[in-house]
């Protein structure tokens, strides 16, 4: 029979908007079906996996997936309508058996996702088609790659908490960190008629749905940086992205230079090595994030590449940066908190929460809460504002963070709805977590995330892992 995916919720949406700028930040999905014509599949590899964290044993399968079907998908940004009637998705499905179980059903949970970013096309509609297609290939792109790509993962909880399954396992762990230096690029291609002063470029590197920029080198088209960031990894199969962009572009990143995707794992071979980047100046705004769009040379750039492994759980590691794990179980919200007299399934309450350590912020996915009957949970039938509402959030929140916060950091939590308003918050000294070696609130002993009106509960875990600089930084992968 045909399948129809939808977006009830707003994922999509939530994850264009982070890519959009700000004055276009109020784009919605008013329509988001695909539909009838099936996925092609294959070909298929199948291996163990342990899990990083508790090493847990499961199955992996990696799936090439092909998708071409018809769409019925409809945009909206300031009034403006923007329609795409058919879709073309195609990259390498992972779909993970985990944990392995003794006893029916035999495995705890399915996770699904996509290995690297999937190639994208879309066939517009209306005042779609007179849009730059670039433009909006590369928006929906990142946003595809901000739902969809690992970490981002679809789980399905197939185990009980009887038989072990922690189900905020299920989200994937880092297996190290990635620090990359940013040196330098040489023989930038230069525009008319200013030559190797028309560019101020600045080099943009990713892994997969996170970005880092450098500073902006202006009047150069031999700039030199000397800068890096640490990119959390979650399989070193994924793929690193290379690009340098000229800052004077207005509204969005114009992409001059790009280096096919590099996966982590052959990054040995190229660390301070010159990595060959292709032209992408076509006029154009921006290009696919997933390929270059030509081939034609456009100078180089040489970067570092060291490779961090986690010490035991608990302690300090040599390295300045620190692992912050947060585990999110069970959220205990009083109804007065929620809007709960109009939550309905196509319209329900949805609440995340937050952890943020200075400027380093992460947020869990929503959970989209409505009443599965007239009793609304926990809460009184007579629709008064009594009563709790219990939400699975599920969820492990990972935070690289500074030596000095160990000492003198605060971990800080919050619960939001959907529209940002804190339900809830609580702070917690980082240094009282690594003395511990680890702190947990549960059942009985809930944390208790305090509001002006009343307090959430919620069932937590935090813990410290820090971090060495493998002995070989160049072979160390």
């Amino acid at each position: 029979a045909a399948r129809q995916l939808e977006d009830p919720f707003g994922v999509f949406t939530q994850s264009l908007r982070l890519k959009m700028p700000l004055p276009l930040q109020d784009i919605h999905f008013s329509h988001f079906l695909l539909g009838t014509t099936p996925p092609e599949v294959g070909p298929f590899e199948v291996s163990e996996w342990q899990h990083p964290h508790d090493g847990s044993m499961g199955i992996e399968m990696k799936v090439g997936f092909n998708l071409d079907t018809e769409a019925n998908i409809e945009m909206q940004v300031h009034g403006i309508k923007l329609g795409i009637n058919r879709m073309f998705l195609k990259g390498d499905l992972l779909i993970r058996l985990e944990p392995l179980i003794d006893e029916i059903p035999v495995i705890g949970g399915i996770v699904v996702c996509f290995l690297n970013q999937p190639e994208v096309e879309f066939q517009y509609s209306g005042l779609a088609a007179r849009v730059d297609s670039n433009i909006l290939r590369s928006l929906l792109q990142s946003a595809v790659a901000q739902a969809l790509v690992l970490p981002q993962v679809v789980k399905i909880p197939i185990g009980t908490e009887e038989q072990n399954v922690d189900r905020a396992l299920l989200d994937p762990a880092p297996v190290g960190v990635l620090r990359i230096w940013a040196l330098r690029a040489r023989d930038l291609p230069s525009s008319w008629p200013l030559g190797s002063r028309s560019r101020s470029p600045y080099m943009d590197v990713s892994l997969e749905t996170e970005q880092w920029q450098t500073s902006v080198v202006y009047h150069s088209t031999s700039p030199e940086w000397n800068e890096k960031h640490d990119f959390l990894v979650f399989d070193k199969r994924q793929e690193v992205g290379i690009r340098v962009c000229d800052s004077k572009s207005l509204f969005l990143r114009n992409v001059i230079a790009a280096a096919p995707p590099i996966p982590v794992d052959d990054l040995v071979f190229q660390s301070e090595q010159e990595v060959e980047l292709l032209n992408c100046d076509h006029g154009d705004d921006v290009v696919s994030p997933v390929h270059p769009s030509s081939s034609s040379p456009a100078g180089t750039a040489v970067l570092r590449f060291e490779w961090l492994n986690f010490v035991r759980p608990g302690r300090r590691g040599p390295d300045s940066r620190h692992l912050l794990r947060v585990k999110l179980d069970e959220i205990v919200v009083p109804t007065e908190l929620l809007d709960v007299q109009k939550a309905t399934v196509l319209d329900p309450t949805l609440v995340k929460m937050r952890a943020k350590v200075r400027e380093v912020t992460k947020d869990t996915p929503a959970v989209a809460w409505f009443p599965a009957d007239s009793s609304m949970g926990e809460a009184s039938a007579s629709g008064t504002n009594v009563g709790t509402v219990e939400l699975d959030l599920e969820h492990t929140l990972f935070l690289l963070i500074n030596a000095v916060d160990l000492d003198a950091g605060a971990l800080e939590l919050e619960l939001r709805n959907g529209n940002d308003k804190i339900l809830g918050s609580a702070q917690i000294k980082i240094s009282d977590v690594l003395a511990a070696g680890g702190m947990k609130w549960r059942d009985n002993r809930r944390l208790a995330l305090k509001h002006a009106t009343g307090k959430c509960l919620a069932d937590v875990e935090v813990s410290i892992q820090g971090l060495r600089l493998a002995q070989e930084c160049v072979t160390g992968f």
